[in-house]
C-alpha cells in the first residue's frame, strides 16, 4: 500500500482524525490534525525490521516516553504506539518550531547538552551504540557500479585514516553520552508556555561521543540550517563541556557518513554534493585531506 493510500485508509477507518493533512512522506508518513491538535508519525510493520532501522517508531516512541519524564524531549501522547492492521502510529501534541532568530547559542548548547548528559542507564529500554565507522564501511561495500569508483576509493582512504587516527569507539569511551544522531532545526520544537526547546524524531538515538550531535550539526549549518549550531558548539568547547579535537574529528565522521550516504542513495549527481560536504569539513577544521575530493 502506498503512503497516500495508507493515509486515506487510516482516515476512513477512523484511526486518525478525518481532518488530518499530510506534512511529510520522507521516511515515515507524518500527518497533522487541527481537531486533535496532534502530529502523528505512521509507518508499517513491513518496513520495520530491527530496532536499528531509521523509521522504527516503536524504538523512538519508547525512548521519547522514557526520556521526556526528565524533560528535553517531546513526549508521545500514548503510552504505547497504536498498532492497527500492520500500521504503527505514534501521536504527539502539535508544537511549533522555534524562531531561530530568537534562540541564542547558549540556549541551544544547554538544550543539546541536557540531552547528551541524560542518565540513560536509568532507562529500561536497551539503547543501541552508535558506530559511524561500520555504517560508512557497509555503504562503501554495497557500491557495485563504477561511475563513482574514484570517489569511493577516496572515501575508503579517508575512512581508513579516521579508523586509524580518530577511532570512533575510543572517542565514545572517553566522552560517552546520549546522542540524538540526527540533529537539525526541523527536529526541535518549542514549548509555547515555557519556551523550552524539545527534541523530536528519536529514530537514530544512540550511545556515542557527546561531541557528535553539535559537531555534525555544524555541517548542516554550513549547508543552510538556520540554528546557531556552530556558535553553540564553540560555547560548549569554551565551557569545557567538549574537547575541541574531538569536535573536529566528529565533524569529519559526520562528513564521511554524509558522503557515503550520497554515494549510495544519490543516483543522479552525487559529485556536487560530495565536494560541498568535503569542502565544508575542511573549512570547519576536520582532520584529513578533504581536498582530494575536488
Amino acid at each position: 500500500m502506498g503512503k497516500l493510500a495508507q493515509f486515506e485508509y487510516l482516515k476512513s477507518a477512523g484511526v486518525i482524525a478525518a481532518d488530518s493533512d499530510i506534512i511529510s512522506t520522507h521516511n515515515n508518513l507524518v500527518v497533522s490534525s487541527e481537531t486533535d491538535n496532534t502530529v502523528s508519525r505512521i509507518s508499517s510493520l513491513d518496513t520495520i525490521k530491527t530496532r536499528d532501522d531509521p523509521g522504527n517508531l516503536i524504538y523512538a516512541h519508547l525512548l521519547s516516553k522514557s526520556i521526556s519524564i526528565a524533560g528535553g524531549v517531546l513526549a508521545p501522547i500514548d503510552d504505547e504506539v497504536i498498532e492497527f492492521e500492520g500500521n504503527i502510529i505514534s501521536r504527539y501534541p502539535k508544537m511549533n518550531h522555534p524562531d531561530w532568530r530568537s534562540v541564542s547559542a547558549a540556549d541551544l548548547s544547554e538544550a543539546v547538552l541536557g540531552l547528551n548528559n541524560f542518565p540513560y542507564t536509568t532507562i529500561d529500554t536497551t539503547i543501541r551504540r552508535m558506530d559511524i565507522a561500520s555504517y560508512a564501511q557497509l555503504r562503501l561495500n554495497s557500491i557495485g557500479h563504477s561511475r563513482t569508483r574514484g570517489l569511493v576509493d577516496i572515501s575508503q582512504d579517508m575512512l581508513d585514516f579516521y579508523i586509524a587516527e580518530y577511532n570512533f569507539h575510543k572517542a565514545a569511551s572517553q566522552s560517552e553520552g546520549l546522542v540524538h544522531g540526527d540533529l537539525h532545526a526541523g527536529n526541535i520544537v518549542q514549548d509555547g508556555e515555557s519556551g523550552n526547546l524539545l527534541f523530536i524524531d528519536l529514530d537514530s538515538i544512540a550511545i556515542g561521543p557527546k561531541e557528535y550531535d553539535l559537531a555534525s550539526w555544524c555541517i548542516r549549518s554550513m549547508r543552510g540550517d538556520q540554528a546557531p549550531a556552530i556558535e553553540a558548539t564553540k560555547t560548549a568547547v569554551n565551557k569545557g563541556e567538549f574537547d575541541y579535537n574531538t569536535v573536529r574529528s566528529m565533524i569529519g565522521w559526520k562528513a564521511l557518513s554524509s558522503i557515503t550516504h550520497e554515494l549510495v542513495y544519490n543516483f543522479n549527481n552525487p559529485e556536487e554534493q560530495i565536494i560541498e560536504i568535503a569542502t565544508i569539513a575542511s573549512e570547519l577544521g576536520a582532520p584529513g585531506a578533504w581536498g582530494k575530493y575536488e
